[in-house]
């Protein structure tokens, strides 16, 4: 994941937010205090700046923080979709690789229908990284449905390679490139 993702995590939050977020300039979240119970400034806003610095952990603490105080059970979806994501986003880049993936795969718990591509694809490194073989093959067709004319970045054989030694239950010896 990297810079890619963020911007595009950035323009989903825009887009699918709820009144309380009013989408800015600089193609990041804002919240308004009255309509935010979380209060200004926004650890939202924080969170992707420090991820845009390279603070990947003090990015995971802020959302970390926000995932456990009590007013984000009353977030939409969306929000507590669009924290799960920059919180994996930051745990990847920490190489927590299973806390990452457990946490991008919240994402979908909140928006099922979730449509950006970088977002299948982060899922399925992860899933493929961490020996979730079902759901890599599930995230990189989802990736390939979204835009196919990409499908010649990524290295089919290896998610492939995967599928197949889930379906013989044996290792397939094929490494990613």
């Amino acid at each position: 994941m990297g810079k890619a993702l963020l911007r595009s995590a950035a323009c989903f939050a825009a887009l699918t937010s709820s009144p309380a977020m009013a989408s800015t300039g600089n193609a990041t979240s804002q919240r308004s205090s009255p309509g935010c119970a979380l209060n200004a400034p926004d650890p939202i806003d924080q969170a992707v700046d420090k991820l845009n610095a390279g603070d990947y952990a003090g990015a995971a603490a802020d959302m970390r923080a926000l995932i456990a105080h009590p007013a984000f059970t009353e977030q939409k979806a969306s929000a507590k979709a669009f924290a799960y994501l920059i919180l994996g986003t930051a745990e990847d880049q920490l190489q927590d690789y299973d806390q990452a993936y457990a946490d991008l795969a919240k994402v979908r718990m909140f928006m099922p229908d979730i449509d950006l591509m970088q977002y299948w694809q982060s899922l399925t490194t992860l899933a493929m990284r961490t020996d979730h073989n079902d759901v890599a093959v599930a995230a990189f067709t989802r990736r390939v449905e979204l835009e196919p004319a990409t499908v010649s970045d990524y290295n089919i054989k290896y998610v492939y390679s995967r599928s197949e030694e889930r379906r013989v239950g044996k290792e397939c010896r094929l490494t990613p490139s």
